[in-house]
């Protein structure tokens, strides 16, 4: 009989610890078979609800086995999500530690899968959420992603979740919003002469377009004139 069957119909408050056991171990076992099986990880979300994992690190280390392996597995980051959150309802770990730690595991799967979408909206997800904790983190992230753009300067991606990141920033520091745009249009336009510098005689037109340059400069333009007619209306 499959963990379905028996657990389906099952109060996960009430299961004995033998049954704890199958169930921990059986979701487990599928999920290496096969990380993108949804129906198992509505198991783990169940034991998790139920407060029936007792070590939230152990099971964000097992998570980050599949990290590079399952791009497309939504479920997998949306689960890593919850165990994220219920770890910090917990006060296992500071929220500065989370970040760090997860960090390291999303270095990874963006060296795998530089655009992975499901990969980035958990970052931006983690971020949000964090945010409620940890003062700084949209700060501290968008130095990392500066970084990260800056020799990954062909993903969008990257660049797409940088202007979130001043989005947020400028509204919660809305007198510094145009100190905040400023600087991104400074480190924007260096990085883009820096390129094509380097690619001057390339014969690679996917090379010298610098299309995410290019986008992100065009779009945070866009946004701070946005952000300005407001303030003007207000």
């Amino acid at each position: 009989m499959c963990i379905r069957d028996r657990y389906k119909d099952k109060d996960f408050k009430t299961l004995t610890e033998e049954e704890r056991t199958d169930v921990n171990l059986s979701s487990k076992l599928s999920i290496l078979l096969s990380a993108e099986f949804n129906t198992v990880f509505h198991y783990r979300f169940r034991l998790l609800e139920a407060n029936l994992i007792n070590s939230l690190e152990e099971e964000l280390h097992f998570l980050g086995l599949f990290a590079t392996h399952n791009k497309k597995s939504s479920v997998l980051w949306h689960y890593r999500k919850k165990v994220v959150t219920q770890l910090i309802e917990r006060g296992a770990k500071s929220p500065q530690e989370i970040y760090k730690s997860e960090v390291q595991v999303l270095k990874k799967a963006h060296a795998k899968y530089p655009r992975g979408y499901y990969i980035w909206i958990y970052r931006q997800n983690l971020v949000g959420l964090l945010s409620q904790h940890f003062e700084d983190v949209f700060q501290v992230e968008r130095e990392a992603l500066s970084e990260f753009c800056e020799v990954n300067v062909h993903n969008y991606s990257a660049f797409s979740h940088k202007l979130w990141l001043i989005n947020q920033l400028s509204s919660i520091q809305p007198s510094r919003a145009d100190a905040l745009f400023n600087e991104e249009h400074a480190w924007i336009t260096n990085l883009l002469q820096t390129y094509t510098q380097l690619y001057k005689g390339d014969d690679r037109p996917e090379m010298t377009r610098l299309e995410s340059l290019n986008k992100y400069e065009t779009l945070l333009k866009k946004h701070q004139s946005n952000r300005t007619g407001k303030s003007t209306s207000a």
